[in-house]
């Protein structure tokens, strides 16, 4: 594997990895704005997304690109 193939993937797990956490910063300022009673239309214009969005994003879901489709994030169980 080439130096730039290397530094491409790399910048790639970063990208991802950047993504997820700015998703899970996204999903929680959802939540900390709906507690303190904000709408969804307010979080969405604070945020820059749409309404439905916030709305979604408070419920969990999140947008699969790659199948462009929402999915709801269910967690695990784990037996004992």
């Amino acid at each position: 594997m080439t130096s730039l193939t290397k530094q491409a993937k790399a910048k790639e797990k970063e990208a991802k990895e950047a993504a997820t956490r700015a998703a899970q910063i996204s999903r929680q300022a959802v939540h900390e704005l709906k507690a303190q009673g904000c709408t969804y239309q307010d979080i969405g214009d604070l945020l820059g997304i749409t309404p439905q969005r916030a709305q979604q994003l408070a419920q969990g879901r999140r947008y699969d690109s790659s199948r462009r489709i929402l999915t709801t994030s269910i967690p695990s169980i784990r037996a004992s």
